[in-house]
């Protein structure tokens, strides 16, 4: 993968979790907003997103009821998959995020990329076609 579209896959998936996380924040403060988090589960899945700290902690905010930051890390270290960063890193993604309202334009995006990153894995592959290479 080029390092463009790798710097772009990073910054998406950063604002991504950062949307996440402050999308709960203000639904649960401003009643009626909607939670970012099934919207996006209907974009994505945790395979989508290419850096694994960034997948271990959406598959955490899939699993959890509130995608809080305290919820979240409680769910990495129930299931044994916290690690040292990973509170400072959403803390980042948040800071990071500019505008919390565009989460699924952030989900599309890492969607996009997901795809892209396929369809390089696949031209890497020798396609057999009747028996011959």
């Amino acid at each position: 993968m080029n390092m463009e579209v790798f710097i772009a896959t990073r910054e998406a998936e950063r604002c991504l979790l950062g949307a996440i996380l402050i999308q709960h924040a203000l639904s649960t403060t401003y009643l009626g907003l909607p939670s970012a988090i099934e919207s996006v589960r209907n974009i994505i899945n945790p395979d989508d997103i290419y850096d694994q700290q960034n997948r271990r902690i959406l598959t955490a905010m899939f699993n959890c009821q509130k995608p809080h930051q305290i919820n979240v890390a409680q769910e990495l270290h129930r299931t044994d998959k916290l690690q040292r960063g990973d509170c400072t890193h959403m803390s980042h993604c948040i800071i990071e995020c500019p505008c919390s309202l565009d989460y699924d334009s952030y989900a599309q995006a890492v969607k996009n990329y997901s795809n892209m990153r396929k369809g390089i894995e696949l031209k890497k592959k020798p396609v057999i076609i009747g028996g011959i290479n």
